[in-house]
């Protein structure tokens, strides 16, 4: 069984809007994300905070899908990983942002095809996500303070990096203008 834990409690802060119902195409940015890792998923956990009506509101009909709720959401990223890390039933699982919908299928079939523990996306040298775990990973996650950073998980365990031709790894929505870039990007495509 394969996982995904989805990312999208956050506040969008540096955002005009809430990043994770901004349109895209006829979808919303996580359905984007959350549509492609059903591909190859057998279950995504959205981890939803701040304004998680609203991703409930898009997400609610499609199957494969548990939304969880953060109430912590306010204390940092990593207790929405931790949160998400909960409710896992496998052992191999993805960590992703809910901001990221250029990631490709091909991408994510890669990962799972890469051995190693932790495997990370590499595009033109530079990491990115998602990241793939697999065995003692839970365990160690859950284990870390709530203040932990996912990062620092990652460097204190080996991981195998692998160089995959997706810009999508990258490209993430922080502010107005990486939204933009985005939508400029998903009509060339």
């Amino acid at each position: 069984m394969i996982e995904a834990i989805v990312l999208a409690a956050g506040f969008s802060s540096r955002m005009s809007n809430y990043k994770m119902t901004l349109p895209l195409g006829e979808k919303t940015v996580i359905e984007h994300t959350v549509d492609k890792l059903l591909e190859v998923c057998d279950n995504v956990i959205v981890v939803a905070g701040h304004k998680a009506y609203e991703c409930k509101k898009v997400l609610n009909d499609r199957n494969g899908i548990t939304i969880v709720e953060n109430p912590h959401y306010q204390k940092g990223m990593f207790v929405s990983v931790q949160r998400g890390v909960k409710h896992l039933t496998s052992e191999t699982f993805f960590i992703i942002p809910g901001d990221q919908p250029m990631i490709s299928v091909e991408t994510l079939r890669i990962l799972l095809r890469t051995e190693g523990d932790i495997v990370n996306p590499s595009y033109k040298g530079k990491k990115g996500h998602p990241v793939l775990f697999r065995r003692n990973c839970r365990a160690g996650i859950l284990s870390m303070p709530e203040d932990g950073i996912l990062r620092d998980f990652i460097h204190s365990h080996e991981s195998n990096v692998v160089e995959v031709e997706d810009e999508g790894i990258l490209l993430d929505i922080d502010v107005d203008e990486d939204y933009e870039k985005i939508k400029m990007k998903f009509l060339e495509n």
